[in-house]
């Protein structure tokens, strides 16, 4: 067997070997959720008609600053604000009129946000 073929097999086999050993969080990539998404200033008309059920859109802001969400519903709403890997940042309940949520957050530009109702 040509010497040359042996090494790069070798050292082929070390960095698969390597890769192995790795746990799958390094190795993953975090893809965003596939949620309709929401811009600045834009009103969303969404119908929850059962308990339990939830509306997901991603808000990515354009630049640092704090920005507000609320519902505006007959019924009584929960808000949730996620990170872009679902990891709850934090949420509200009857903080906006009546049984409406609202969430104010200090956001970083060019990340992006769940926000979730139900």
């Amino acid at each position: 067997m040509d010497k040359r073929f042996t090494r790069a097999l070798a050292i082929f086999s070390s960095i698969a070997l390597l890769l192995a050993l790795l746990p799958a969080s390094v190795l993953s990539v975090a893809a965003e959720p596939d949620y309709p998404t929401i811009a600045l200033n834009e009103e969303k008309v969404v119908m929850i008609t059962t308990a339990g059920d939830m509306a997901n859109f991603l808000f990515t802001p354009t630049e640092d600053g704090t920005y507000a969400f609320y519902s505006i519903a007959d019924a009584d709403t929960y808000g949730y604000l996620l990170d872009k890997n679902e990891e709850q940042l934090t949420y509200d309940d009857d903080g906006g009129e009546d049984s409406n949520f609202f969430i104010r957050w200090q956001m970083t530009a060019n990340e992006t946000y769940v926000l979730r109702a139900r």
